[in-house]
């Protein structure tokens, strides 16, 4: 009887051919890190988490989670720490930010409003957002110093607020059909993704249109964007479960993920950003999770 042997190295290419489909795909310097998701607390798991949000003074992950009307925290090495629901209040929050003054900003989205919590003394007060007599739809909000930053769903315009939540300035765009989709703000410039021809915006602080970038790839449905430490532009496609990273003229320089349930992989995800420590994090409404990546 013969004897037939296979090499490692084909052993490899063999499992290679057998496995890759199955196997995350990750591209460029990140790695992945680890989850913040609830299955190691006695609590109920994530349902359809919509945002993230870091509070670097504390060292604390927050997480809207909108399927279950509550906000949860974990520390920064994704130790859970608590939950909260203002007493069975919140209802469909989206989006949340926290001030200097340790309030809690959260959009609500049953109500429409901007509500203010002081988790402290235990008061929740809802703000009704308009401007010129014409009332604002909160969707996504981000904070920088004194400002608050508001997408308003109606129009798609990004909105700039002052602590008392009064409108001070507009970041529009007036060539586009449904206005913008996402935008963060980092040091002090306004960053803004319009989903139709897949653009992105940047504004200067102080409402002046700086640059827009219209991206060289085709992408399904962008829903999110986040910018980078090194200026790169990197942008979630919610149906195909991909996250696209560009250079300031819209060049792709590579894309990573994949769709699917397993880690480094996204299942309708929401929200992509940066956190205070410059990880990449990938809020994922159909996993009921976030995952994390560094370099």
């Amino acid at each position: 009887m013969k004897k037939f042997f296979i090499f490692p190295g084909i052993l490899v290419v063999l499992f290679l051919v057998l496995f890759a489909g199955s196997m995350p795909a990750f591209a460029g310097p990140w790695q992945w890190r680890m989850y913040l998701k609830m299955e190691e607390v006695e609590s109920a798991p994530l349902n359809k988490p919509t945002a993230l949000f870091t509070d670097k003074s504390s060292g604390r992950y927050y997480i809207v989670d909108s399927g279950n009307n509550r906000l949860v925290s974990f520390d920064k090495n994704g130790k859970f720490i608590n939950e909260f629901n203002a007493e069975g209040e919140l209802r469909v929050p989206f989006d949340m930010v926290r001030d200097a003054n340790g309030r809690l900003l959260v959009v609500e989205k049953e109500k429409n409003t901007i509500t203010t919590i002081d988790v402290r003394n235990k008061q929740l007060k809802r703000h009704v957002i308009s401007h010129n007599g014409t009332k604002i739809f909160p969707d996504r909000i981000e904070i920088e110093g004194d400002t608050v930053y508001l997408l308003d769903k109606a129009c798609g315009d990004v909105l700039a607020l002052d602590s008392d939540l009064n409108v001070k300035k507009r970041f529009g765009c007036t060539n586009c059909k449904y206005g913008f989709t996402d935008f963060k703000v980092r040091k002090g410039t306004v960053w803004a993704l319009e989903r139709e021809r897949k653009t992105v915006y940047q504004f200067h602080k102080n409402g002046d249109p700086v640059t827009k970038i219209r991206l060289n790839k085709a992408i399904d449905f962008p829903c999110s964007l986040a910018v980078g430490p090194a200026g790169l532009i990197y942008i979630l496609d919610r149906h195909q479960g991909v996250v696209s990273v560009f250079d300031g003229k819209g060049r792709e320089k590579y894309n990573f993920l994949t769709s699917g349930h397993t880690r480094g992989q996204l299942y309708y995800p929401a929200e992509i950003r940066f956190d205070s420590w410059e990880r990449l994090c990938v809020v994922e409404e159909g996993n009921g999770r976030i995952q994390i990546f560094t370099r």
